[in-house]
């Protein structure tokens, strides 16, 4: 089932875009509400300038004496009466809100002005200013008191339309969105171009990567286009992991070529001597060809073990450690091979009993391995020799035969699996023996050293903790 999906360079560029988005918006919800209020600031104070021309055309003439209840022909209302501006508008009330006067452009409508603020305006309070509707108009409106001879002798309104500064907040609206939207659209593109751009050198190495996956040549390297840290750090990561498959990959036609030429070729001998059972009625001939055929078939199942050896080992080693003798294993393998390997001589030395905590049968299996190379690398009449000691921390174990020795270059190799040592007909190639021999000591935290000189013989010398493999958690 497929799913779709979107690409880095969409969510980057998505990112910055919705980001700057945000940031516009709170600007510009910022410059909005702020412009309002210095235009309600600003107009606000051209009522109250309005105010206080109008309160002092109506005045009454000096040597009036006025009070609080002075009857409206004792002030001069022609000021309020022939008011003609076309946005702002007056009106003159009583102390009890009882209508004065008004300017002429309210066309009989009257400002309102609740009996609350009334109150609020009589005892002396700021003015009043707040937004009110008259028809279909929306008005700002101040209230305050009409001051006579120093006293409260009426309530005059003033109120300007606010539909130039609703027409300019609307203006100012529209344009901050119109900004906003093409400086998103130009982000939006912009980051889209930019993240294009940062993110080219990724898709090139995903792309070389991708093409080495698909044609398998893990010996081909990705290279970084450009020098940017992270783009030559993930090129590094990516070709140390192609020359680490390389190697696994290479290493594994290897085996299974070594594999097949180690089985192949004891498959040809039996199948050559079972051929020849059927040509020759000689006893003694068919006697030898029964023999050559199970050494090769015993060969066969050798070879098959120590693969499923191998393969345990590499898939995690499993111990059982416990206590056990080492020179009573060694005495009885010993016994072992001496009943089968009548035309070489064995010699164990050791003082005494050998005690430490360790699997027995991998111990085993490791002196095996070790006394079948001395047997194969040791001409008939050879000697070996075991020995088995111990100090206060380890326990040793060395097997030495008086073989044909191996040259100093190829003891590092010794531990590959199926490495040829020598070239041409006199060639000789390594099995498993000693790399499950490394696998089984390293496994219990000792270790395993060979010295050989050519025509000298070879010593294999192995050092075991008497306390065991250390626990693994």
């Amino acid at each position: 089932m497929s799913t779709s999906r979107v690409s880095l360079r969409f969510w980057l560029a998505a990112g910055y875009t919705a980001l700057l988005a945000v940031m516009l918006a709170v600007f510009g919800v910022l410059l909005f509400f702020g412009m309002q209020r210095a235009l309600l600031d600003e107009m606000d104070k051209r009522l109250q300038v309005r105010a206080d021309q109008l309160a002092a055309l109506l005045q009454p003439e000096p040597g009036t004496s006025g009070s609080s209840s002075l009857p409206s022909g004792t002030i001069d209302v022609s000021a309020i009466s022939s008011l003609d501006d076309p946005v702002v508008y007056a009106q003159l009330r009583d102390l009890d809100g009882g209508l004065l006067a008004s300017s002429g452009n309210l066309a009989g409508n009257v400002l309102p002005l609740s009996p609350d603020a009334i109150a609020r305006i009589t005892s002396g309070s700021q003015p009043s200013i707040r937004d009110a509707r008259v028809g279909n108009q929306r008005l700002r409106s101040l209230a305050t008191t009409l001051d006579v001879n120093g006293r409260p002798a009426a309530i005059l309104q003033v109120a300007e339309s606010r539909r130039p500064l609703d027409q300019t907040l609307g203006d100012l609206r529209l344009l901050l969105i119109l900004l906003g939207a093409i400086a998103c659209g130009g982000a939006g593109l912009l980051g889209w171009a930019i993240t294009r751009r940062g993110l080219r050198p990724l898709s090139s190495v995903a792309d070389q990567a991708s093409s080495i996956a698909r044609s398998r040549e893990f010996e081909k390297r990705v290279e970084a286009p450009n020098p940017v840290a992270e783009v030559e750090l993930l090129a590094t990561t990516i070709n140390e992991l192609l020359t680490t498959i390389d190697a696994v990959l290479r290493r594994h036609r290897e085996f299974l070529a070594d594999t097949s030429h180690e089985l192949r070729n004891p498959l040809l001998v039996v199948q050559g001597n079972l051929e020849l059972l059927d040509m020759i009625d000689d006893p003694a001939a068919r006697e030898e060809c029964v023999r050559e055929a199970r050494q090769q078939v015993e060969r066969m199942t050798r070879l098959v073990n120590d693969l499923l050896s191998l393969a345990q080992m590499e898939s995690g080693l499993l111990l059982e450690p416990r206590s056990m003798d080492l020179s009573e294993t060694v005495a009885r393998t010993v016994r072992s091979f001496e009943r089968r390997v009548t035309d070489r001589t064995f010699a164990v030395e050791q003082s005494g009993p050998v005690l430490l905590t360790a699997d027995e049968g991998r111990i085993e299996q490791v002196l095996v391995n070790l006394l079948d190379n001395a047997v194969r690398h040791t001409q008939p009449g050879g000697n070996i020799t075991i020995q088995a000691g111990a100090d206060k921390l380890n326990a040793c174990l060395r097997v030495t035969d008086d073989g044909e020795g191996i040259v100093p270059e190829h003891l590092p190799h010794l531990f590959d699996r199926f490495y040829k040592v020598g070239a041409g007909e006199h060639s000789l190639r390594m099995g498993f023996g000693l790399p499950i021999v490394k696998r089984v000591v390293e496994g219990h935290g000792g270790t395993v050293k060979i010295e050989s000189q050519p025509g000298a013989g070879t010593s294999v010398t192995i050092s075991l903790p008497l306390q065991g493999p250390a626990s693994r958690d």
